[in-house]
């Protein structure tokens, strides 16, 4: 989260989340959503069993209701898609019997990569968002993917939710976030513990090094982290957090054009794996 010595309504939530303990209360597919860490607990555990309920996120959504189902089927119990005691205490003793490791959801995603003959940029939906005082990077960039044939929302939103919604919205291939850096310029995918992106980083990976391949800002960090918009958001994402400001507005085309060819590669599938 951004350290702001502030507790927001996102640090609220995250503080409630990170509470929330395995087995202290029913799980099951509801709307909104139920969230919360026993429900990341849930899903790691779950994938190390080879039950994919996608990405672990915190956030009990439709996959995670068909993985709990398939575990429910295929372990005996009653198939009601509800994590109460009796299906706390088979998973607990299934579990038992598991190592540590990325579980099959990231398995599945690297494999994906592996294989991936990429889509190119023609017809991809692509969301650029920034979250104040970048829209001269962010304009450029918007402009050379349309010239390329793609679909390119803006979002100038500094609500991380907002910027999330979009992207899901208009179910974009992938998210591409910029923000003003308070510390040293870095690049951000979704990871946690138990998984992470594996588009998020490969695209991030490339976003680093089209930047410091111009000299643009020294020592570009490659980091995971479980951002809000990255976690809300159904596709590959990156955030990228630039500064000083000025340094970044001074060298806006250079930035968009190296940010626009990162994405470019990505998509064409160029050693994603």
């Amino acid at each position: 989260m951004h350290v702001d010595g502030t507790c927001n309504p996102q640090t609220w939530l995250a503080l409630i989340e990170a509470g929330r303990i395995l087995g202290e209360r029913p799980l099951f597919h509801t709307v909104p959503h139920q969230r919360g860490d026993d429900v990341s607990e849930l899903q790691r555990r779950l994938a190390l069993l080879g039950f994919d309920g996608g990405r672990v996120d915190g956030i009990f959504g439709p996959d995670t209701a068909r993985a709990l189902l398939d575990f429910q089927r295929n372990t005996g119990l009653v198939t009601d898609g509800v994590f109460g005691v009796a299906t706390l205490n088979v998973l607990l003793r299934l579990s038992g019997h598991t190592g540590e490791g990325p579980g099959v959801a990231m398995l599945r995603q690297q494999e994906a990569a592996r294989t991936n003959p990429g889509r190119g940029l023609r017809d991809t939906r692509v969301v650029i968002g920034h979250y104040g005082g970048l829209s001269a990077v962010v304009r450029p960039i918007a402009q050379q993917l349309r010239a390329s044939g793609s679909l390119v929302v803006p979002v100038d939103e500094p609500d991380p939710f907002v910027q999330s919604g979009t992207a899901n919205t208009f179910e974009a291939h992938v998210y591409l976030g910029l923000q003003v850096a308070t510390g040293h310029p870095k690049v951000s995918f979704y990871s946690v513990e138990a998984f992470e992106s594996v588009g998020g980083r490969s695209l991030a990976f490339r976003c680093v090094t089209a930047l410091e391949n111009r000299h643009l800002f020294a020592g570009v960090h490659l980091v995971g982290e479980r951002l809000t918009a990255l976690r809300e958001t159904r596709m590959p994402a990156v955030i990228c957090s630039l500064g000083p400001i000025r340094q970044v507005l001074d060298h806006a085309p250079t930035v968009a054009a190296a940010l626009t060819d990162a994405l470019a590669g990505w998509l064409a599938g160029e050693g994603n794996s």
